[in-house]
């Protein structure tokens, strides 16, 4: 049996921790099954700047999705079809509305 500091110390390591606040940094909610891969790609971007990110996969309504993101993440990013063609994902701060723009290159 693992003990639960050794456990603590292996999501530590692996940065699945979620900060002090207990909110993540970032929460990525691809619209279906197909906006994996490019979710995962941008999950390993922003995990690189240290900051912390859940990928959402539920197969939930869009709008419960987004309501529990609010709860859990600072910021939101929403990965649909024309995401992963155009390599361009919106970045929406939960608590001011304020959306940016970043290329995925």
């Amino acid at each position: 049996a693992i003990g639960l500091t050794r456990l603590f110390d292996i999501l530590r390591e692996n940065e699945l921790l979620v900060d002090e606040t207990g909110m993540n940094d970032y929460a990525i909610l691809p619209i279906t099954a197909r906006e994996f891969s490019f979710a995962e790609e941008v999950a390993r971007l922003l995990r690189r700047e240290n900051d912390s990110v859940e990928i959402d996969r539920s197969e939930k309504k869009l709008s419960d999705r987004l309501r529990r993101a609010a709860r859990f993440a600072k910021n939101t990013i929403i990965i649909g079809e024309d995401e992963v063609l155009t390599r361009t994902i919106k970045i929406r701060n939960m608590e001011t509305g304020d959306e940016t723009e970043m290329i995925i290159a």
